[in-house]
């Protein structure tokens, strides 16, 4: 089948209903119909950022890589605010786009260098070859969806051999954890055990490594207050009387930042990912950070302790039951501190 069909086809299989772009002519007209035949509609959206974006957060909600189809150079240009934005958010797309030739030094409005245009927000970029088409697409989407997603763009460059792109690629295996190390565990333990007031800071990497349950029993276990990045918000819960909250950054008087750096003695990181924060670490306590891949920088410049592995054993061979804990009242305390500052007075009125 030709590289349309098979993208198509490949979507259709993943369960796809829908890709997104902004179609103009060439590829993009032979993605729509070989679309029609998949069983799969070619959303037309008002500006390529948009198609990213949407095709990112619909492929998250099924669990794979969404699909966006753009025309070269313009196209590309426009998609790159939309694939920016996934790259930051973690989210899985694959983003095709028509390409110039394969060896080209014509100046054209629609002639650019997609690897360098793309080069900083995706894990990968890609021309594609037709003796490798399958694997690539294949490759692509593994990747896209692997660890903490992200967006990968393959380029159809113009002089690309549209003959027999062979049959639908099979999926990759997923990735398998690796156990900690066990003399970094003893470390933290030892660590742990000196701690009268820990804080866990949650990342979201304890729901795509399947940690929730191991998670909550740590957290109890050690009496630990907790907070969330941004991304993470809901993994552990907000209702929980342990929830202090959300981790903005603002290590200063008077946040929760603050507060939690006046409290607590020990901070653990769990499944935490440094591209959720927006300035250097700041908390002034010691630092021991679970991390579920070795390739993952820690969110702590140079944490006491790091402990690279699977999250959910990491968590099970932690005890905590040397740990004082703090108590609930105190995290009750620390929110009330900054609370305060949020209060309407009783005389204010909405204009």
């Amino acid at each position: 089948m030709k590289f349309a069909d098979l993208l198509m086809q490949n979507a259709a299989e993943r369960g796809l209903k829908y890709v997104f772009g902004l179609p103009g002519s060439g590829f993009p007209m032979d993605a729509m119909e070989a679309g029609r035949k998949a069983g799969v509609e070619f959303v037309h959206v008002s500006h390529e950022s948009s198609a990213a974006i949407i095709a990112a957060y619909y492929g998250a909600g099924l669990d794979t890589a969404g699909l966006a189809i753009g025309v070269k150079g313009v196209g590309a240009g426009n998609m790159a605010g939309g694939i920016a934005n996934v790259f930051f958010e973690r989210k899985p797309v694959v983003c095709v786009f028509e390409a110039g030739p394969t060896e080209s030094n014509v100046d054209l409005v629609q002639v650019a260098d997609h690897s360098a245009m793309f080069g900083s927000i995706t894990k990968s970029y890609n021309a594609l070859e037709r003796s490798t088409v399958n694997d690539t697409l294949r490759d692509a989407i593994a990747l896209a969806t692997d660890g903490r997603s992200g967006p990968v763009v393959l380029d159809l460059p113009s002089d690309f051999d549209d003959g027999d792109c062979g049959e639908l690629p099979v999926e990759s295996p997923r990735y398998v954890e690796e156990s900690p190390h066990s003399d970094s565990l003893e470390r933290a333990q030892a660590l742990i055990d000196k701690s009268n007031r820990p804080l866990v800071v949650v990342g979201t990497d304890v729901a795509t490594t399947g940690a929730r349950a191991e998670l909550m029993t740590f957290v109890e276990a050690i009496g630990a207050t907790v907070i969330s990045n941004m991304d993470a918000r809901g993994i552990f819960p907000e209702s929980h009387p342990r929830c202090a909250g959300v981790m903005v950054g603002n290590y200063i008087p008077n946040t929760l930042e603050g507060e939690l750096d006046d409290l607590c003695d020990l901070v653990v990181l769990v499944g935490a990912d440094s591209l959720m924060t927006h300035v250097p670490w700041g908390f002034n306590m010691p630092a021991i950070e679970l991390v579920s891949r070795p390739e993952y920088r820690t969110t702590v410049l140079e944490p006491e302790v790091r402990i690279d592995g699977s999250l959910s054993e990491s968590l099970k061979a932690l005890d905590g039951s040397k740990c004082k804990g703090v108590s609930i009242e105190e995290i009750d305390s620390a929110k009330q501190n900054v609370l305060k500052y949020f209060e309407r007075p009783s005389e204010a009125t909405f204009a």
